[in-house]
């Protein structure tokens, strides 16, 4: 199995929130859920915006962080999955969550109460989530980085929709978007090149990981081997 699956896999146990969704199921919100209540996929509620952790979760420790542009990230290190949510209210003032994200799918129904929220789901599951502080972890450059390397700029394999840039600062980052399951994954990365190989740095949310893959570069398109071939943008 191919590093980059390893990377990912390490987020998928606590990743579930309430479970996946079907693959072919599509949540789509109604216009109103009351007459002059519309969802919104634009308005965040502002007492949700900001990172939470699943309460008495130690071993995972996920961060859930909600944007102001309406968007769900779990975060882990320097890796995040992401997906889209509509915010609504129902005719007894209950505030909803929607979503089609893969691993927090569904309309669920939530409570914000200080540096608490709790998220009900059609079932009656309830899960609570306690408010914390997130920075994105800084990850050092390599000593011996050199911007002179066949890598740099973005490289896009359309078969997985998915694409590395390596930028000439040292930073790079690795970039894929599950349509059918309405999320994207991001990993962000330093890294090198010495001859054949790149040597990746990306935090794992316990400290910095080091890993390579051997690569081959001819014209327009890179091979990492065991992992595909990309094409230059």
């Amino acid at each position: 199995m191919k590093k980059l699956s390893l990377i990912l896999m390490f987020m998928l146990v606590a990743a579930m929130l309430f479970g996946c969704k079907e693959e072919d199921e599509v949540l789509t919100p109604p216009e109103t859920v009351a007459p002059g209540i519309a969802w919104s996929s634009t308005a965040a509620d502002k007492n949700l915006v900001g990172a939470w952790l699943i309460e008495n979760d130690e071993e995972h420790n996920e961060i859930y962080l909600f944007t102001n542009d309406c968007k769900v990230r779990i975060v882990k290190g320097s890796c995040y999955f992401e997906g889209d949510v509509t915010y609504g209210i129902d005719t007894d003032g209950n505030h909803k969550y929607l979503s089609d994200f893969y691993y927090m799918a569904g309309e669920l129904t939530y409570v914000v109460d200080g540096d608490k929220v709790i998220f009900v789901n059609e079932e009656g599951v309830t899960r609570t989530m306690i408010k914390t502080q997130y920075s994105a972890p800084q990850l050092k450059a390599f000593d011996d980085f050199s911007a002179e390397n066949p890598l740099v700029g973005t490289w896009y394999n359309e078969e997985y929709n998915d694409s590395y840039t390596f930028n000439a600062d040292g930073t790079a980052a690795y970039d894929m978007d599950y349509t059918e399951q309405a999320y994207k994954t991001h990993i962000d990365y330093t890294y090198k090149v010495v001859d054949d190989l790149i040597y990746f740095t990306y935090d794992t949310g316990d400290g910095a990981e080091q890993y390579t893959e051997s690569f081959s570069v001819k014209g327009d398109t890179l091979n990492i081997i065991g992992t595909g071939e990309f094409i230059r943008k």
